[in-house]
């Protein structure tokens, strides 16, 4: 549920290929289109506040580009070559170096090679603007998401286009997890502890929740969340800073190495969740 952030080296790296690949496959001179129309098409952001979808893409809305992009994306997808191919998007998902789903934040991703020596991600890509109305960004590097399978197709299925778009913002700036009824001296014996999910006003983030069920998605992991509770009630700031006291060593420290491990990094299933469940309890 993270943003995703890449340096400016990186970016332009990851566009240099993803646009070479992009024009060698559509053909891109016989069909007329110039560089800066295979720019626009494959390596812009539509999501720019300043770009209008319907007056900066207007031309190519009405089948001048005479070739099925979406086919085109299927073959970047998934290749079906002997050779693993210089560009794929398997490799796109790893250039990226996203771990756990921006759109869940439950799922971690893997990325192996098959029996053919082709790179296979588990994460699929998501069409942002879907690709059935907007077929001339089927390829557009910005409209490919990685997410999980669960997100992508049993949840969001065509209705990206209205949630938190990773590109642009991140989910966990404007959600918290709320311990809703917890009884904090009885807690491991409580059939449910519920989480509910406040969050801003924002529509995107309204329609993020709701179209991909996440409250009740979270809610289902009881054992994470009572975990999470647990190790935070057995190490409390005061034990934490007795253990401190006696061996010298800061109590950040202590906390870090023995309880939070799994809390610190930035590509961790759950790290929302339990990071705002441990602020809730002292």
């Amino acid at each position: 549920m993270k943003k995703i952030i890449l340096t400016d080296k990186k970016l332009n790296e990851i566009k240099q290929k993803h646009l070479d690949y992009c024009k060698e496959h559509v053909k891109w001179k016989k069909l007329g289109l110039s560089e800066d129309d295979c720019r626009k098409l494959f390596i812009e952001n539509p999501f720019d506040e300043n770009m209008n979808l319907k007056r900066g893409y207007g031309k190519f809305k009405h089948g001048k580009t005479k070739v099925n992009f979406i086919t085109k994306y299927e073959s970047f997808r998934s290749p079906r070559t002997k050779k693993e191919p210089e560009w794929s998007g398997a490799k796109y998902i790893q250039a990226l170096k996203i771990d756990v789903c921006p759109y869940c934040g439950q799922q971690y991703f893997s990325i192996i090679k098959n029996r053919l020596g082709n790179y296979i991600a588990e994460a699929t890509l998501d069409h942002y603007y879907e690709k059935s109305d907007y077929p001339f960004l089927a390829l557009n590097l910005y409209n490919l998401i990685p997410v999980c399978k669960n997100c992508n197709s049993s949840f969001k299925l065509n209705k990206s286009e209205h949630i938190v778009n990773p590109f642009i913002e991140s989910l966990d700036d404007s959600i918290f997890f709320k311990l809703n009824n917890l009884d904090i001296s009885n807690y491991l014996n409580q059939d449910n502890i519920e989480v509910k999910i406040q969050h801003t006003r924002a529509q995107n983030v309204i329609d993020h929740l709701k179209v991909l069920e996440l409250e009740k998605r979270y809610n289902y992991y009881q054992n994470i969340i009572k975990s999470t509770i647990y190790k935070r009630v057995k190490y409390n700031p005061n034990y934490i800073n007795q253990i401190s006291n006696v061996t010298g060593i800061s109590s950040d420290f202590i906390e870090a190495s023995l309880v939070k491990q799994d809390l610190f990094s930035e590509e961790e299933p759950f790290l929302k969740l339990k990071s705002d469940i441990w602020e809730q309890i002292q």
